[in-house]
């Protein structure tokens, strides 16, 4: 049997911790109601793995979609196959495959265990960007949902029903890990796959943006030396936005959200801006959000 490391370690909950490089990932497989650490130790394997064959090609897994070379595309590891092809849906070449890199992470560690072990459910969190398996409990798988990205606590409850095929849910907005071009404080975005929610929720937040005096902008670079969007001009400070400006932003994200949803990348989305928020689409048959109680 595979033993803890450096790089991992099992919780006493029975989740197994992933610590290794950027990847803080928790990793949570069970049957009925317990812990199948076994599985969830392959996982966290795949997970290094894979972060591993990606560092070799990290230069081009940085360049704009535009630029690509996609004579080469056999020759490029699965996950960077993953990591374009999510992009790509987004029909926006200025994104990098990195734009999904989280997402994708979590659906190859949710792949490998599925693949090798039968179990009833797996969770995959990698920051926020999280791959399931099924419902938890009751039909209904419920995660926590926060509406500032900056503060972290959790405000309210997305609940997915068992008979859809939501399969991944990915938050981003400004704050977070990646920089964004909106002023969104959350986005979340659910879709079939980790890798297509983690694409749609950055390209939905960065459609929230707009100009207001308590808005600054800046390059990309100016806040991160190393990142693969140089050049680009991103959000660096919101102050407190007025109700118009509020609904403004909050109305763009949604036209983005319902884009996506139109031609099926996306299963739905979320937009906080502040301390107000709208979703899209009103009818789904197969989510909820409620204020966390």
């Amino acid at each position: 049997m595979i033993q803890q490391s450096k790089k991992y370690r099992i919780l006493d909950d029975g989740r197994v911790l992933v610590d290794y490089g950027p990847i803080i990932m928790s990793i949570a497989s069970k049957n009925q109601k317990n812990s199948n650490i076994k599985a969830s130790l392959i996982g966290a394997e795949k997970a290094i793995e894979t972060l591993n064959n990606l560092v070799e090609y990290l230069e081009i897994a940085k360049q704009r979609i535009s630029g690509i070379d996609m004579e080469k595309y056999n020759e490029y590891p699965d996950v960077l196959k993953l990591l374009i092809e999510s992009v790509k849906c987004l029909h926006n070449n200025e994104f990098t495959p990195m734009a999904a890199v989280a997402g994708t992470f979590s659906d190859i560690v949710m792949g490998e265990i599925l693949k090798n072990f039968d179990v009833d459910s797996v969770v995959i969190n990698n920051g926020g960007d999280i791959a399931f398996s099924k419902s938890d409990k009751d039909g209904v798988f419920n995660v926590g949902v926060i509406n500032d990205i900056t503060s972290r606590k959790i405000t309210h409850r997305l609940s997915i029903k068992n008979n859809s095929d939501i399969k991944g849910i990915a938050t981003s907005g400004f704050g977070g890990r990646s920089l964004t071009k909106g002023i969104a404080s959350a986005v979340t975005v659910m879709a079939e796959s980790c890798r297509l929610a983690d694409a749609a929720a950055t390209e939905i937040a960065n459609n929230t943006y707009i100009e207001s005096n308590t808005v600054e902008t800046c390059l990309a670079e100016e806040i991160d030396y190393d990142t693969d969007i140089k050049g680009t001009t991103v959000v660096n400070k919101v102050g407190k936005l007025n109700k118009e400006e509020v609904e403004k932003s909050i109305n763009l994200g949604i036209n983005k959200a319902k884009e996506l949803y139109d031609r099926k990348m996306i299963k739905g989305a979320i937009i906080f801006v502040q301390n107000e928020f709208d979703y899209y689409p009103k009818d789904s048959l197969y989510f909820n959000i409620d204020k966390k109680l």
